[in-house]
């Protein structure tokens, strides 16, 4: 699988990427608070990820909302590391989208939610940065 490939396999529009995207399915855990001041954890699974954003499919509807506020920790599994230039990425993220996605057969209603992270994203690096 080509992990740099042009066209996501579940968002489709104009790219506003800043960074180059891999589409990867790795392990993510989302914090954000409650509509009644709780806070919650989920754990997704990333579609593709950058150093810029991430994007995920999720059953977890009505609970992200564009323009929120989470905190994201994202965990790149080890057979991909030789190709990804971080094993690690944690920080703020801000979601950008929120997208019904088609529903298959008996499967819960999903929406794709695209995150961007902010400028104190922090990326643990699995190779010396050169």
């Amino acid at each position: 699988m080509d992990l740099y490939a042009e066209e996501s396999p579940v968002y489709e529009g104009v790219e506003r990427r800043r960074e180059v995207r891999a589409f990867l399915h790795a392990p993510v855990r989302v914090q954000y608070t409650g509509a009644d001041g709780v806070r919650c954890i989920t754990d997704e699974v990333s579609e593709d990820i950058s150093l810029s954003g991430i994007a995920f499919a999720t059953s977890a509807m009505g609970v992200y909302e564009v323009h929120g506020r989470v905190v994201v920790s994202v965990a790149i599994p080890a057979g991909d590391r030789g190709t990804f230039p971080f094993t690690r990425l944690a920080g703020v993220g801000r979601v950008v989208r929120v997208q019904p996605l088609a529903q298959v057969g008996a499967a819960p209603p999903r929406a794709g939610v695209a995150l961007e992270f902010g400028n104190d994203v922090t990326a643990l690096a699995a190779l010396p940065l050169q």
